[in-house]
């Protein structure tokens, strides 16, 4: 829906981008995603928990670094230079040579997992449905 308000040259930075970001991208842009840069980054750049599901989070602090792949290469000076500057000093961006090496590097395929089979293990879950919608780290 938004493809037709986007001028060539528009950096798009996804957050996280894993997982094929960048196909999606193009999937949903078309021809028109030749005229783009897409930065798939590896994660979010703070560490954030919802404090208030839909509504408020609150950022308990700001990664020392952060890994993001340019498409198409040509662009990455700009655009990694561009997102840095709008970001500060930290995190710092490193480039990742591709975007299957974003997805491949997936920290959320790791973890997540974990802490949801934590949440909702017979040993940790009565099976009982609860009063409102629980936050992903919270207890």
């Amino acid at each position: 829906k938004f493809a037709p308000y986007m001028k060539p040259g528009t950096i798009v930075g996804v957050m996280p981008a894993r997982s094929g970001g960048d196909i999606l991208f193009a999937s949903k842009l078309g021809a028109k995603a030749a005229d783009m840069i897409f930065v798939g980054f590896e994660t979010l750049p703070w560490a954030c928990r919802f404090s208030e599901w839909g509504r408020k989070a609150t950022i308990l602090g700001t990664k020392g670094t952060i890994l993001a792949a340019v498409t198409p290469q040509s662009a990455k000076a700009k655009a990694l230079g561009t997102l840095q500057g709008l970001l500060g000093v930290f995190p710092f961006i490193i480039e990742s040579p591709n975007n299957l090496g974003i997805s491949l590097r997936n920290p959320g395929m790791v973890v997540h997992p974990g802490v949801m089979y934590g949440r909702w293990s017979p040993e940790a879950w009565d099976g009982r449905p609860k009063a409102e919608k629980p936050l992903f780290y919270q207890g």
